[in-house]
């Protein structure tokens, strides 16, 4: 392969992850819906404190709920460095996946749309040039009360 060869497999890929991280996020929208669902729980402003609670991780993480995130079948948290971890907002609203940039030596693929300091792009092995964003060590989404303030703001009433 030649390295414009190289740089249209880069390409796709990076796009084909875009659209894959969109549709995940999109999956786990609807896979909390019906747990919450499950548990009479609607949403809507009213209900704010109870969403709340059902979304705790200690609330989450039990085998009905495997689907919604694979750790709970070994009681593990994906930020194991959070005090009082909430799931409720497991696909961070200030993510954008959709971000695509083209570099002179990379692509990078999603970004913060609030710039949190505490993410960074991770590069791979398969595609070294291909940086993702990576909210790992980034506790804002995974906060009561940034999930209490997101429905706020997008719950009607």
């Amino acid at each position: 392969m030649n390295s414009e060869d190289i740089r249209q497999e880069e390409l796709r890929y990076a796009r084909e992850l875009s659209q894959s991280m969109i549709e995940w996020g999109r999956d786990k929208q609807e896979a909390l819906l019906k747990i919450l669902e499950k548990k009479g729980i609607h949403l809507t402003r009213e209900n704010i404190p109870a969403i709340v609670r059902a979304t705790s991780f200690d609330q989450m993480c039990c085998p009905e709920n495997i689907h919604y995130c694979r750790l709970y079948s070994d009681g593990k948290q994906c930020h194991e460095h959070l005090q009082n971890l909430n799931c409720g907002m497991c696909n961070c609203p200030n993510y954008n996946a959709k971000y695509l940039e083209e570099q002179a030596q990379s692509v990078l693929v999603g970004k913060c749309r609030i710039q949190s300091r505490q993410g960074h792009y991770y590069f791979g092995e398969s595609y070294p040039r291909v940086g993702v964003w990576s909210c790992e060590e980034c506790p804002i989404h995974h906060s009561e009360e940034f999930l209490t303030e997101h429905l706020k703001r997008i719950l009607p009433g």
